[in-house]
């Protein structure tokens, strides 16, 4: 039996049931017991979040990830022209390849990549198209008429069209040549050269007509001069016309506008939003190619070995460990071929200094500075090296800041300074160096040293579209408007640079996005989200900001959608947890508690977060969960920090629900709430000032209760306050003023929509002993 064609796709039988019957001849039924038992999900936003990381992980080279992501995705959505495109491009050999573009023409036979290249493609001994054996199989049903075999020579033809026999042809030819020879011949008369004696047919006429046509132009001309002579010697208007001289201008004085008292001028009509100016683009930056997609920016320097290439990808997702064997063992064998090459050098201490071993990664730069001059290239690769030493010296000063040791921070970022001015004056197409010295300036806040780099950097030829360089400018200025520096409409500016070159620079796309929001732009932070899930199509941070764009709008509808489709296929991600603590927050402020509290416990799931606990401890209480709310809240004493206040009215609030007659339990209701609203923000304070009425009412404690309560009203009435006074008055029994208190507090509640109305009526009923 011959080989499977794909036996990596086993694990997919449903994808390559039909193949696997034409190459074995399987019988039909069995096919479609493989494809029922394989059981496809519909679930479209896993198939699309599998072929995102699928084609994420393709470009990156890792081609065996990227197949069986892909064959993941395609066993959800099997009719995805996309995903069997980019299958394609990682399949194993020519034989796979083929059979993803056929599969591909079964879905779209149109499709314009598959059929260049198929066309291109070489056809392989025994390899046959399914569309071809789809035909052979439908057309076998048909009769065909058996093939009539040639006659032999010198054997009677079959009947039809009657062949005459060499003999005759021969016989035939001898004769035609007989006849020809026979034929006279005839010598070919002398051609004789005459002049013309006469004109050709017409040409008198056109001639005749020609004068006559002369003659009319002329006579017209004529009498049109002899008129103008007249015209002119008889009218001396008309001469003066002709030959007089022209009149000199004279400056006429304009009307001053003279504003008369008493009447207001009308105002000139003003548009209600300036013109915004279209952004100007240098000529010499090159735009992104909407055909295809944007080449990775160059960062570092290039890798022409796969092999490296595929270790430096390891090196950009953060797994700088991983990725070190690989770069030491090309050292090594740079070393004994004898022949200099710093890449490796060079990126074996990237990975070093990512990976927190900076001090190690010092002598093997040494040992490349000491070979570079047996190099061919020695300014150039002194570049490169020099390059190597800033990126590790920058990360040693970073690590010195985070450890609190300014001293060690500065000598180290002072050695990155030498090391990437050195590499900038030998080499300036490097744009590692002008990155470094930007951010080095970004941590000590001197923004314009930091913008003056990379615009020096930006000037050469070389780096005028590098993405890097042009995000690290927008972030900046982000940075530069956060403190007042700036405008926003230089970040805009600045982010529009960025995606003119790369549409992709997710960076980009968030600093727009965050700058839409600080500005309270809603309908510009809807509009860039949008753009940002157009080319990041599922991301779940994505749709957090959408769900945030919208609660901006004022549309929490909106806004709640937004969140749910971004929790579709939840996982343990911290965007996950983003998701859920924000659909949280949108419940809470809805009153919807029970799912406010649902909602911050998924989140307490993936990670722990003292913000989300107070989130849940206070919609906990509102759903009534006390048991949930006091855990919570002796969780976080100790851990809330400035959102301690928040704490101690929970811890109050249950208090004053669960033992209102206890006046020890409301004096030290009054105690957590008097320490809370010494640390709360002013806008919280006359909430808590009523629930120290309650408080102080339940201790009776009248006159401090009543105390409260007014401080309260005087921020805001609402018919709960008034509830509260008329309880403090009707305690002190004085019935008549509680009675107005309760009269007043039935009023607002035509306004203000209150649960306790029921209490009110009830408490003013008995007051006036009505039944």
């Amino acid at each position: 039996m011959p080989r499977p064609v794909f036996d990596s796709y086993h694990s997919t039988g449903d994808l390559y049931a039909e193949h696997a019957h034409i190459r074995y001849n399987t019988p039909h039924h069995l096919v479609s017991s493989w494809i029922h038992r394989g059981q496809i999900s519909m679930a479209s936003d896993g198939a699309r979040d599998l072929r995102q990381r699928g084609i994420a992980a393709a470009k990156a080279g890792q081609r065996d990830e990227a197949r069986a992501l892909l064959q993941q995705s395609i066993r959800i959505e099997p009719n995805n022209e996309a995903a069997w495109l980019w299958l394609a491009s990682v399949a194993r050999d020519a034989e796979e390849r083929r059979f993803c573009l056929e599969k591909l023409l079964e879905i779209n036979p149109n499709n314009e990549h598959a059929l260049k290249a198929l066309g291109g493609a070489p056809s392989e001994p025994g390899l046959r198209r399914i569309s071809d054996t789809k035909r052979q199989s439908s057309s076998s049903q048909v009769p065909v008429v058996p093939q009539q075999p040639q006659a032999q020579s010198g054997t009677a033809a079959a009947p039809g069209v009657p062949i005459p026999t060499p003999e005759k042809i021969s016989e035939a030819q001898k004769q035609v040549d007989a006849l020809l020879r026979e034929l006279p011949v005839t010598p070919a008369a002398p051609v004789k050269y005459v002049r013309k004696t006469r004109r050709r047919a017409g040409e008198s006429d056109i001639v005749v007509y020609r004068a006559y046509l002369g003659i009319g132009i002329g006579a017209v001309v004529a009498l049109f001069l002899i008129g103008f002579i007249v015209l002119i010697t008889t009218n001396d208007d008309a001469a003066e016309i002709v030959f007089g001289s022209s009149a000199t201008p004279s400056r006429t004085p304009t009307i001053t506008w003279t504003p008369t008292p008493g009447v207001t001028p009308t105002p000139s009509p003003q548009p209600d939003e300036p013109a915004t100016a279209t952004p100007l683009i240098d000529p010499n930056i090159t735009p992104a190619n909407i055909v295809s997609l944007p080449r990775a920016t160059p960062f570092d320097p290039p890798l022409l070995d796969r092999v490296l290439n595929d270790a430096a990808n390891v090196l950009y997702q953060g797994e700088a460990r991983a990725a070190l064997p690989t770069f030491a063992a090309a050292r090594e064998q740079a070393a004994e071929s004898g022949l200099f090459d710093p890449i490796p050098y060079y990126y074996e201490a990237l990975a070093l200094a990512e990976n927190g071993q900076g001090e190690r990664a010092i002598p093997i730069l040494e040992e490349a500075e000491d070979q570079v001059a047996t190099s061919s290239n020695v300014r150039g690769d002194q570049a490169i090296i020099d390059a190597a030493y800033a990126q590790v010296y920058f990360s040693l000063g970073q690590e010195a800041v985070e450890a609190g040791d300014p001293g060690r921070a500065e000598q180290n970022f002072l050695l990155m300074d030498e090391r990437a001015n050195a590499a900038i004056e030998t080499s300036e197409e490097l744009a590692a160096p002008y990155l470094l010295i930007a951010r080095r300036y970004e941590i000590g806040r001197n923004y314009a040293d930091a913008i003056n780099i990379l615009d020096q950097g930006l000037r050469v030829l070389e780096l005028r579209g590098n993405a890097e360089l042009l995000a690290e400018r927008a972030a900046i200025y982000y940075e530069m408007a956060s403190n007042g520096q700036a405008e926003y409409g230089q970040v805009d500016y600045a982010a529009y640079l960025v995606l003119y070159v790369d549409p992709t620079n997710e960076r980009a796309h968030l600093l727009r996005i965050q700058s839409a929001f600080d500005q309270e732009n809603a309908g510009e932070a809807v509009i860039r989200v949008q753009d940002y899930l157009l080319v990041y199509p599922g991301s779940r941070l994505g749709y957090r900001l959408l769900g945030d764009a919208f609660r901006l709008v004022g549309d929490d509808n909106l806004a709640e959608e937004a969140y749910t489709r971004g929790l579709s296929s939840p996982d343990t991600s911290s965007a996950t947890f983003d998701l859920y603590a924000s659909r949280g927050d949108l419940y809470l402020d809805q009153g919807r508690c029970g799912l406010a509290q649902s909602d911050f416990t998924d989140a307490l799931g993936i990670q722990e977060s003292a913000t989300v606990r107070i989130s849940r401890m206070e919609a906990a209480f509102c759903a009534g969960a006390n048991s949930v709310a006091e855990r919570d809240a002796d969780a976080l004493i100790g851990q809330a920090g400035t959102d301690l206040w928040r704490v101690q009215v929970v811890q109050a609030r249950i208090l004053i629900d669960e033992s209102p007659q206890s006046a020890s339990a409301m004096d030290q209701a009054a105690s957590l709430l008097e320490s809370a609203r010494a640390t709360a923000p002013t806008s919280e304070r006359s909430q808590i000032s009523e629930y120290l009425a309650f408080a102080y009412l339940g201790s009776g404690s009248y006159e401090s209760a009543l105390n409260e309560v007014d401080t309260a009203i005087n921020s805001g009435d609402s018919p709960s306050r008034r509830l509260i006074r008329g309880r403090i008055l009707e305690a002190r029994n004085q019935d008549d003023a509680a009675i107005l208190e309760y009269e007043w507090a039935l009023t607002l509640c035509e306004i203000f929509p209150y649960s306790g109305r029921p209490e009110i009526e009830s408490r003013l009923n008995d007051l006036r002993g009505d039944t």
